[in-house]
């Protein structure tokens, strides 16, 4: 009878992490067909940012009930005149049904081979 009581406690002790901890995750395989979509913090150099920080792009989406997936920032090399872009984008990865209302947001959807990449 103990053999069977232990036995029973390890399979338990065993998978039930698995279990109790397969939904919490949210992550971009629990999506079908993620997208990555971007905006600039600001339009150019010398323009107040739209967005101080990548939480307040966020809070854009999170508002307009849009679960982020992922997310990051990427800087790149620009210029400093006030007609040069500003170097700074947020970007998400959100779920292919959302991405409509994210471009009328006013988000860009990042190129397939360009997301691969970064």
């Amino acid at each position: 009878m103990q053999d069977s009581n232990t036995t029973i406690l390890f399979l338990l002790l065993t998978l039930f992490p698995l279990v109790a901890c397969e939904s919490i995750f949210v992550n971009e395989q629990s999506s079908t067909n993620p997208r990555w979509i971007k905006h600039p913090a600001g339009e150019q150099q010398c323009i107040p940012y739209e967005f101080a920080n990548i939480e307040d792009a966020l809070l854009e989406l999170n508002e307009a009930k849009i679960t982020v997936l992922s997310s990051k920032t990427v800087q790149f090399p620009v210029c400093k005149a006030c007609s040069c872009p500003v170097g700074l984008e947020y970007h998400a990865l959100i779920s292919e049904v959302d991405l409509p209302e994210a471009l009328r947001m006013g988000w860009i959807q990042v190129a397939a081979d360009s997301a691969s990449s970064e």
